[in-house]
Order: C-alpha cells, then structure tokens, then sequence
C-alpha cells in the first residue's frame, strides 16, 4: 500500500502499524523503550527521513486520549473536546499496545507511563523543529498549567514536566546525531536519577 506523505495519513500509518502483526510480534520480544525506537523509525521510513515530520506525526499517533475532558474553572461547567475522530474500539486496541513500562519508576498497571509518548515526541519535535528561542520549554509549562487549570482531574504533574524536557533534549541533540533513536533518552532518564540518589 502507498501512502501520500501528509500528516494525517502519516498519523494513520503510524497508528496502522501499532496494530499491526509486526508490531503485536516486536511486543513479545523486546522491551517498551525498543518499541518506542520502532514507531520513531516506521514515521522516518514514511517520511524519507524528514525528521521533523516524523516527530511530530508520532506525537499525534501516540496521544493517549481521544477526547479532552475540560473543566471551567469558575463556572465549574464541563466540557469534552476531542482529539481525533477514530472508532472507540480501533483506538482502545492502538492505546493497549502502546509501550507503556518506559522507567524504572513507570507505574505497574495497564496504563503505566503510555502517557508520556506524546509529551516527549511533542517536545522533541519543537526543539529540533521550531527556531524560536525555549519555545518546547514554553510550550510544556503552559500545557502542564493549562491541564492543571481546565482538567477535570487536573494537577501539575512534574513528571510530564520532567519528560518534556528530555524530549527537549532529544531533539536537540538530533540535530547534532541525527541517527540518535529515544530509547537513548530513556535510558539517560534512569541513569541521571540513580546518579543524583547515590
């Protein structure tokens, strides 16, 4: 099958291939950071190793919400807004085999840390991609504040804050390597905490 190269149907494919056989069979055998390195390097092959493009459509293919779930703060009234338009059932099914066990400190349920795909591959696209100056870093700070101010469930999650400045970093640092895969950010994750607790 051809695909166009537009975002849309990039964030399609991505998704197509997170239910894929391939992808369902790479799940049995190597672990969530490696899994994270396929879905990066499927959106490179599908955009001729543009980067930038690949980034950005694996932010949207791995968000973890179909809908946003809002609540005015002095009103109090609630709202949903939704993220994309897929079937329930598909999207349940793609959210199930997102890579989920990403830290050492990943919680143990279902849901672990699958959240967190979207904020790293987000930031790492605006710091490779846009010029602006500490624009990633604006962009997460007003994300975690604005979902802290309008969720239902909302609170400022530092660890949000924490993987969106390590996909900073990542997509800083492909500018400089662009071979670099996010397992390697992952990884530093979890070797910049034990260092800073022994």
């Amino acid at each position: 099958m051809i695909y166009s190269q537009t975002f849309e149907d990039g964030v399609n494919y991505l998704s197509n291939y997170i239910l894929s056989d391939e992808y369902e069979y790479l799940t049995q055998t190597i672990p969530d950071i490696n899994l994270v390195d396929s879905i990066y390097c499927k959106a490179l092959t599908y955009y001729n190793g543009d980067i930038s493009e690949a980034l950005l459509a694996a932010a949207f293919a791995t968000l973890a919400f179909k809908e946003l779930p809002l609540k005015l703060p002095i009103i109090g009234s609630s709202l949903k807004i939704s993220l994309m338009d897929v079937d329930d059932e598909i999207f349940n099914e793609k959210i199930s085999r997102l890579p989920s066990k990403l830290f050492f400190d990943s919680p143990q349920n279902n849901f672990g840390d699958l959240d967190k795909l979207s904020h790293f591959f987000g930031s790492a696209y605006l710091s490779h991609s846009v010029t602006i100056f500490k624009l990633s870093k604006f962009m997460g700070i007003f994300v975690e504040a604005f979902e802290a101010a309008f969720k239902v469930d909302g609170y400022l999650d530092g660890k949000d804050l924490l993987i969106d400045n390590l996909g900073e970093f990542y997509g800083k640092a492909l500018k400089k390597n662009p071979g670099l895969l996010p397992s390697s950010s992952f990884k530093l994750y979890n070797l910049l905490f034990f260092k800073i607790t022994n």
